[in-house]
């Protein structure tokens, strides 16, 4: 009896240890070297937001010309469907857009077509004249979209297209059916390149406009300190209901 137990409690500990470490990385996404200092200063200055990390150099200027991954919104104006009656009223067709690696774009209306490389100008002329094949007197504009990336404690997770280059961090919360229940809204981290953002998006003008978004951020929502206390301890449960197991499993083995 004497060497099973060590063994049991061997086996068990890993166990736990490797439980309770897959649930405490839940809270530990896009970590970043500056967090505690982030935290702190979040406290003393209560409300708001801070910052950490190099300065941003000025951004580049907008390509002149489409390029692979490139995202855009068309819209189509419809007057009247060739051999239609002239009195048909206008419609609107909206579809998203996407360049690919090999520069192709899909619409379901025009098939293929090689966008990448043309001005948003070009592209838009050429893909009014292809709509113009199948409507008669169709009008085209061409929109790029902008991406925006959040995680954590919301309801729908990822990436996030908007037609913005900059937006209150509010606006994208509740586009993406805003935090959940379990959301701490005191410590919302954006990652803006090399530079990261804490925010208490708790305080209304912070949320509202005091603080905007830019193209290519990633929000992360983190759970309430409470939450994680709760899932660890339900992990703590699960590892101690695995010992009970495998200290019967040993005694059965010991006695029979």
């Amino acid at each position: 009896m004497s060497m099973i137990y060590p063994r049991q409690i061997k086996v068990g500990f890993l166990i736990g240890l490797l439980l309770i470490e897959s649930c405490t990385l839940r809270s530990r996404v896009f970590r970043t070297p500056y967090d505690k200092e982030l935290r702190r200063a979040l406290r003393r200055q209560k409300g708001g937001w801070v910052m950490r990390g190099s300065t941003q150099p000025a951004p580049a200027p907008s390509a002149p010309v489409i390029q692979p991954d490139q995202f855009f919104q068309v819209v189509l104006e419809l007057p009247q469907a060739l051999g239609k009656e002239e009195q048909l009223s206008i419609g609107l067709r909206l579809d998203t857009l996407r360049i690919y690696e090999d520069s192709l774009a899909y619409l379901p209306w025009t098939g293929s077509i090689k966008l990448g490389g043309l001005t948003v100008d070009s592209a838009q002329a050429l893909l009014e004249a292809r709509a113009q094949q199948i409507f008669r007197l169709a009008r085209l504009r061409l929109y790029p979209l902008y991406p925006y990336y959040i995680f954590g404690e919301v309801t729908t997770q990822g990436r996030l297209l908007l037609n913005r280059r900059e937006i209150p961090l509010l606006e994208v919360l509740g586009l993406m059916n805003f935090p959940t229940f379990s959301a701490d809204l005191s410590r919302v981290k954006v990652i803006r390149g090399a530079r990261v953002y804490l925010i208490d998006a708790r305080d209304a003008q912070t949320a509202t406009g005091a603080f905007m978004l830019q193209t290519g951020d990633i929000v992360y929502v983190p759970p309430q300190p409470l939450t994680i206390i709760r899932t660890e301890f339900q992990t703590l449960s699960l590892v101690l209901s695995i010992l009970q197991l495998v200290n019967f499993v040993t005694l059965l083995t010991v006695l029979f």
